[in-house]
């Protein structure tokens, strides 16, 4: 059993690394408690699942965005690298949640993609949190996800 959850857990490790090393760049110590507390629990959520296999996609950040334009859109923009995963991987799955209650943006598809959606808020003067998430085989509830956050603070502009 151990073998077939190695390439998992080498996967959660390395995202755990990425997460720590671009949060601590940008983020308070609470952001960064949280998102490795948020790892350590798919970790062991991994360790009870038994046969979990995949890989483990990984968004690009520095080429990404989440980004307001026109006073309150916002478009997330996901470039998309294999990572752990090879061509013979299938399966794989964005969610979008907009920050303000609306119904997030999901697509599932069977080879890896770079990923261009947008999204009017109702209202204006409000700080949004968006939060993008790229996983693989959610099949199987999600071998490993990779997340990028933005706060966006929506304004009239008229």
């Amino acid at each position: 059993m151990f073998l077939r959850i190695m390439p998992s857990i080498l996967c959660l490790v390395v995202l755990f690394q990425l997460t720590a090393a671009s949060l601590s760049s940008s983020h308070d110590e609470k952001t960064v408690q949280d998102a490795k507390q948020m790892v350590l629990k798919v970790l062991n959520d991994t360790l009870d699942s038994p046969g979990c296999e995949g890989c483990c996609p990984v968004i690009a950040k520095t080429s990404s965005l989440i980004r307001l334009f026109s006073g309150y859109r916002v478009q997330v923009s996901l470039i998309i690298s294999w990572g752990t995963c090879s061509s013979s991987d299938t399966g794989y799955q964005y969610q979008v949640d907009w920050g303000d209650g609306s119904a997030a943006d999901i697509d599932t598809f069977s080879t890896l993609r770079n990923v261009n959606v947008e999204h009017q808020y109702p209202s204006y003067n409000s700080k949004y949190l968006v939060t993008a998430y790229y996983c693989s085989n959610p099949s199987k509830q999600y071998d490993c996800c990779d997340t990028m956050q933005q706060e966006v603070y929506v304004s009239y502009t008229g």
